[in-house]
């Protein structure tokens, strides 16, 4: 439901959060809206509570009560009764069904092409929230971006003159947009007004402006922390900081860029304007991006293409599944997939949304959620399809390079595939650690340290690049510069499940096992487990030592992937550090077998010294294909 609707004689118009029938009107709060639209969109269908709770509340823990409040609600406005529902009926234990017709609204409905009407009236695999924004706002939302990517320019160019001339690059940080709007629904929309200005403004001149990545930058969301303050943190020159509110009709976007070591307010500015008046502003800020963009900064290279115009809706979906992408969860992957999706089918066109989704199902890879040979494959049609939709678009092609090295193990195609990635996007935080990896896993140390450092340097907060960063040191033997490392990770984010893993692994290989056990379990109790397996691993270990603890490890995890995936490298460590050859063996060739990309860091993974003896673990290297 992407506008307004009628439900029997009430018209519902979820971009105002009001329902009107007859003479009376009932304002809605955002979330009761919410509620009513996805019932809309599923009318005569019953909604069971979870998916309700699950696309009402995406990022917050609410109980049963809470839903049952909003329906509450929808029916006191709606005046309809429990026990002879006319419009909203419980299905005990179940959930709800919108028993009263809905249709979309007159007014809408003659406004829209016939085809639109139609798609418009599916019900869709993901619940869209109430629009705050108007699907215009959402064009005045490029628009803005790009008028503001030309003053920021012209305005760093001026401040900058002399370090540029010295070969040094410039840096500056895009700080998260203040939503002013009151609705937290919004925060997405806000979110992606500060992650399209990173991305843009990182692809402007990058051998002159560095611009620190979303992960570090979002670290500062509502913190009151000084701007020189988060200058030294970041270690940047520049700070932009920006706000998005709206009332009725009327967008408001304020901006300022502010110099780090001083604070001196250099440039600031607020856009107001009547969403109506989209056309006008495109023009305005087209001229202005010309005029500015086109001298100074980027005379060398001449000004860059202006962007074609992108359905607002296409455009929305895509920035969803990014905020979802960004959580870093299996849930937040799978929903973020949905929403590509949604992006893809309303534009087959749109090369970023599968850009997006290969991106996705790498990570699912990566993080070991899901098995190589269903999500690689995957990874390498989205990203092949994006190039063929824009060969030059850089988020593509690193996705397609990080297939070909993780799951093909082509290290030259690989190699070739990174390296034009980052001559598409050198400020990509994510390709550098990618390359770094890659890098790393042939034994190229200093290569590796050196892009590893560079993803530090444009994301210094995000804890997975100073993660990674902690392995690089574990891979080298300095275990003591690893531990220190990741006790700072710790400090930053206790509930960063991967650094208690690699710490557990640290002590281990240093022989400091009830250390080792103990930063185990805080991993483990991350990940799910329960009580009882975690109980019976402390047991194990008290009883028996490290021995008895690997042990109910590996009888655990075969347990676990009787329902649900394991890759078999986990079980192939445990018995490696058990010196027990033949069983790790038999495992690390299932994990052969399934592509395991985790066996590409066979050469450096001090886990593996116990086997490297063994010709079996040498010609398991060659079939991986790692250089010698």
């Amino acid at each position: 439901m992407q506008g307004d609707f009628q439900v029997a004689h009430w018209l519902v118009q979820p971009r105002l959060g009001t329902i009107t029938g007859g003479d009376k009107a009932v304002r809605l709060e955002p979330k009761v809206m919410h509620v009513l639209v996805c019932l809309a969109e599923q009318s005569g269908n019953v909604v069971d509570k979870e998916q309700l709770i699950r696309t009402v509340w995406p990022d917050t823990f609410v109980s049963d009560d809470v839903l049952t409040k909003c329906i509450s609600e929808l029916r006191k406005s709606f005046d309809d009764d429990a026990r002879d529902p006319r419009f909203i009926q419980t299905i005990p234990k179940v959930g709800y069904r919108l028993v009263a017709p809905v249709t979309l609204a007159q007014s809408l409905a003659s406004s829209l092409p016939s085809q639109e009407a139609t798609a418009e009236s599916k019900p869709t695999s993901q619940a869209i929230m109430p629009k705050t924004f108007s699907a215009q706002s959402r064009v005045w939302l490029t628009a803005a971006v790009l008028a503001l990517l030309a003053i920021f320019v012209y305005f760093l160019w001026l401040h900058s003159r002399s370090k540029t001339a010295t070969g040094s690059r410039t840096m500056l940080a895009v700080l998260p947009f203040q939503n002013l709007s009151g609705n937290a629904d919004q925060d997405y929309f806000s979110d992606g007004m500060t992650e399209e200005l990173i991305t843009r403004l990182g692809r402007l001149q990058p051998q002159k402006l560095g611009v620190i990545a979303r992960t570090s930058s979002m670290t500062f969301k509502g913190s009151s922390k000084r701007v020189d303050e988060i200058g030294r943190q970041l270690g940047v020159d520049y700070v932009v900081e920006g706000s998005v509110r709206r009332e009725g009709d009327r967008v408001r976007i304020s901006a300022q860029l502010i110099q780090a070591k001083d604070q001196t307010h250099i440039w600031a500015e607020d856009y107001d304007r009547d969403v109506s008046h989209i056309l006008q502003l495109q023009a305005e800020v087209a001229q202005a991006i010309v005029q500015e963009i086109s001298r100074d900064l980027l005379a060398p290279t001449g000004p860059p293409a202006i962007p074609p115009a992108v359905n607002p809706q296409v455009h929305e979906a895509y920035l969803r599944g990014r905020f979802f992408w960004n959580k870093g969860t299996e849930e937040g992957y799978r929903t973020a997939l949905q929403n590509f999706e949604q992006a893809m089918l309303r534009d087959p066109n749109y090369a970023t949304a599968y850009a997006g989704r290969a991106d996705t199902y790498n990570m699912l890879g990566y993080w070991m959620m899901a098995p190589p040979k269903e999500v690689f494959p995957l990874a390498r049609a989205n990203a092949l399809k994006a190039l063929e939709l824009d060969p030059s678009l850089p988020e593509a092609h690193a996705a397609l390079a990080y297939v070909k090295f993780e799951y093909d193990w082509d290290w030259q195609a690989a190699g070739q595939a990174f390296k034009r990635a980052l001559e598409l996007n050198p400020n990509s935080s994510v390709t550098h650690l990618w390359y770094g990896i890659y890098l790393g896993d042939q034994g190229r140390m200093e290569d590796a340290e050196r892009e590893i450092t560079a993803a530090r340097t444009l994301d210094p907060l995000s804890l997975h690049v100073n993660m990674v960063f902690a392995a690089m040191l574990y891979m080298e033997r300095k275990y003591d510069e690893a531990i220190g490392h990741l006790q700072k990770i710790v400090e930053l984010d206790p509930g960063f499940q991967p650094s208690y893993h690699l710490l557990a692994a640290l002590y281990e290989e240093k022989g400091q096992f009830p250390q080792g056990v103990e930063q185990s379990l805080r991993g483990l109790t991350l990940a799910g487990y329960s009580p009882s397996a975690l109980e019976q691993l402390k047991d194990a270990f008290n009883a028996g030592g490290m021995q008895a603890y690997l042990r109910k490890e590996i009888e655990l995890l075969e347990q676990q992937a009787r329902h649900s995936y394991v890759s078999p490298v986990l079980i192939a460590m445990d018995y490696s550090s058990l010196h027990e050859k033949n069983r790790a063996f038999e495992w690390l060739e299932k994990a052969y077998q399934e592509r395991s990309g985790w066996l590409l860091e066979l050469k450096i993974d001090p886990v593996w010294d116990p086997l490297r003896s063994d010709p079996r673990f040498q010609d398991l290297m060659r079939r991986v294909g790692i250089p010698q």
